[in-house]
């Protein structure tokens, strides 16, 4: 969200990993959890494995972010299961001859049995919530939208030499009468800039009025824009045109006739031998027509359903581990996402984990974030707050 999507050709695949197309002649695929497309070289997946993939469809490739998933909800209970299985080689080394079994200690081991079991099933029947939407693979938890409160709107005032940032306070204090407007707080921006967030719109344009008015001059007043929430439609034929999409997903769902619908993006998708071939379109909506799709789940299309997901896009790179730029145009040194160590994920021989990511942000913020976990879980703190910093830019309830 903090940049500009491009709308892709609908003809056109993309590499998720190095985000150029993906042509006819390339060794290419699809993450079989999510359905994101990627060269295999991007993803060091080894030709031996993509001939043994296109060859057999139980042979499961997944990329990096479902990797870390999957990994992250299987990893406790293996650690269980290893427990266990010491604790009855334990047992077998000590017990005696059949006929003299100690059968308290076969109770114990039934008993650690029953209890592994009954906490696999809670776990599988526990609905999971998602806190916040992370990025294209995350879906975000619908009850925790409708409570996010409404965006207040803010100025931002830049000295066009750069100073200090309370020297630019000191300036608009001393200039604007502080009594005549609502500011409710502010904060400090790059380049000497500050940021005053107001009660609402009016009292945003007062004070960009009655600065403008005053230090119009000296410093630039921007009012940034405020973002409508966007949402991923999949399964939509690829044979309509990319400028016919939204008249027919309006045509053949009454919900959206008089609803103010965009387009940003079109990602085609690979047909798979279970289903023909479709793309995933991206939509800028308004928060009403938000709640109204994120309440029906799905879109009609003739002879076909399209779910609809919220889309929060956090361009991250697969170099540096880095946030707004991707590889190919990355100038930071090679990390790895691993154990933030010099190289790449695919020669990382660490048995250790630590966010490359979340050690800088202790380094630089000196505070103490924990940094045992690959740099693409979604639990990263990070990661988590470049979401949270992008959702707070989204209009989710509009005031009436």
């Amino acid at each position: 969200m903090a940049n500009e999507s491009i709308v892709i050709p609908i003809e056109d695949l993309v590499c998720y990993v190095c985000d150029k197309d993906i042509l006819d002649g390339d060794d290419s695929m699809q993450c079989d959890n999510c359905e994101i497309s990627f060269h295999i070289k991007c993803n060091n997946i080894t030709k031996a494995a993509y001939n043994a993939r296109r060859g057999n469809k139980c042979v499961l490739i997944y990329c990096p972010e479902c990797i870390i998933k999957r990994e992250d909800g299987i990893d406790e209970k293996l650690k269980m299961v290893v427990r266990l299985l010491y604790k009855l080689d334990a047992f077998n080394q000590q017990c005696k001859p059949q006929n003299d079994i100690n059968s308290e200690s076969i109770k114990a081991v039934k008993t650690s049995l029953d209890a592994l079991d009954k906490k696999i099933m809670a776990q599988k029947q526990t609905p999971k919530v998602v806190k916040n939407a992370t990025s294209q693979h995350a879906s975000c938890s619908f009850a925790n939208v409708v409570k996010r409160s409404n965006v207040k709107p803010v100025v931002v005032i830049k000295p066009k030499n750069k100073q200090e940032c309370a020297k630019t306070l000191e300036a608009i204090t001393s200039n604007v009468n502080t009594a005549a407007v609502d500011v409710c707080s502010t904060r400090n921006v790059r380049e000497g800039g500050i940021v005053l967030q107001c009660a609402n719109a009016t009292e945003t344009m007062k004070v960009k009025s009655l600065v403008n008015e005053k230090l119009g001059d000296e410093y630039e007043i921007v009012l940034p824009k405020i973002k409508n929430p966007r949402l991923r439609v999949t399964n939509i034929p690829t044979n309509i045109a990319k400028e016919d999409i939204i008249d027919e997903l309006k045509k053949n769902n009454e919900e959206l006739i008089d609803c103010d619908v965009s387009l940003i993006t079109v990602l085609k998708r690979k047909a798979t031998s279970k289903q023909q071939s479709s793309c995933d379109v991206i939509i800028e909506v308004n928060s009403d027509t938000y709640k109204m799709l994120m309440e029906m789940h799905t879109l009609r299309l003739p002879w076909r359903e399209c779910n609809v997901y919220e889309h929060i896009y956090v361009k991250r790179c697969y170099k540096c581990l880095g946030f707004s730029h991707i590889a190919k145009d990355c100038k930071h040194d090679q990390k790895c996402s691993k154990c933030g160590g010099p190289h790449k994920y695919s020669e990382c021989k660490s048995r250790n984990m630590c966010c490359a990511n979340c050690r800088s942000a202790n380094e630089k913020l000196k505070v103490k974030i924990d940094t045992k976990h690959h740099a693409w879980s979604t639990d990263c703190p990070v990661y988590k707050r470049r979401i949270e910093s992008l959702v707070n830019k989204i209009e989710y309830n509009t005031t009436e």
